[in-house]
């Protein structure tokens, strides 16, 4: 995920208190006010009453797709005093539904792209990743310093990032949940068609029987290459759960662990050991 593939904002934040503004808070809580409602009507007792646009959420796909549209409204605007506390809640709601479904690596990790550049993007516009020490201190005293994102926001930002890497880790550990793409059991498909093509063998010459081994040979080498893109592909979501949330964790001085697992137990934000001073600088 590169800036260049989040959508292009508009040139000024929108004015605090314009009709503009209203209008784009609005919008913005009635579709996470209807990402809400659909997530509760995946429980409901009759969940035929509810079929239609406003069904129950049946994947996180779904869930995905409803909170990209959200997200892109949100990196439009520009806004960063709109943008933190929504991308925040977009993160949370993220991290709140995945429990509820199987997991689906490849849309869930390209929302959590799109979260991780966007804190990033917010956090490097901020003075205090820049200055440190006496430099930090003299451009607060002069009222220089340019804080985007509160020390408030930044406990709950890393917090949000931490506990999504824990969930993506367990989930994808968990031994219901396959890493591959639907439709993509190959072993299963090869092992039938083995065994016919041996019967088939006892009932041909030596002619038939040369040309069902080159065909097998063709065969087999086909499972190969299926096998070994469907490997690579594993790998690169493996990667992208170790990486998850990366930019951001980074820029907020939380160096990434091999094992998410492990390393909550160490984070004092997880554990609830860390104090908070002010909420607001």
């Amino acid at each position: 995920m590169t800036p260049g593939e989040l959508p292009r904002p508009r040139e000024h934040p929108l004015r605090p208190g314009s009709q503009k503004e209203i209008s784009f808070v609005n919008y913005v809580d009635s579709r996470m006010l209807n990402i809400s409602r659909r997530y509760a009507k995946k429980f409901s007792s009759d969940r035929k009453k509810h079929e239609g646009v406003g069904k129950g959420y049946d994947s996180i796909d779904e869930v995905v797709q409803d909170l990209e549209a959200v997200f892109n409204v949100v990196w439009v605007s520009n806004t960063p005093t709109l943008q933190i506390p929504y991308l925040l809640s977009l993160a949370s709601t993220l991290l709140s539904y995945l429990p509820a479904f199987p997991f689906s690596a490849k849309s869930t990790l390209r929302m959590i792209r799109k979260l991780d550049e966007a804190f990033a993007h917010l956090l490097e516009q901020d003075d205090s990743n820049h200055l440190s020490g006496l430099h930090a201190q003299q451009f607060h005293n002069q009222g220089n310093l340019r804080r985007i994102v509160s020390r408030t926001d930044r406990v709950r930002i890393r917090s949000v990032c931490e506990l999504t890497r824990v969930c993506i880790t367990d989930k994808s550990l968990s031994p219901a949940e396959d890493l591959r793409d639907e439709g993509s059991d190959a072993s299963s498909n090869s092992s039938s068609e083995d065994n016919n093509g041996n019967e088939r063998m006892n009932d041909l010459d030596d002619e038939q029987s040369q040309h069902h081994d080159h065909d097998m040979c063709g065969h087999i080498h086909h499972i190969a290459q299926v096998d070994q893109h469907e490997d690579q592909e594993i790998a690169h979501k493996k990667q992208g759960i170790a990486n998850a949330y990366e930019k951001t964790l980074e820029l907020l001085g939380a160096p990434l662990a091999s094992d998410p697992l492990q390393a909550q137990d160490n984070d004092p934000i997880m554990s609830g050991s860390m104090e908070v001073g002010d909420s607001d600088d």
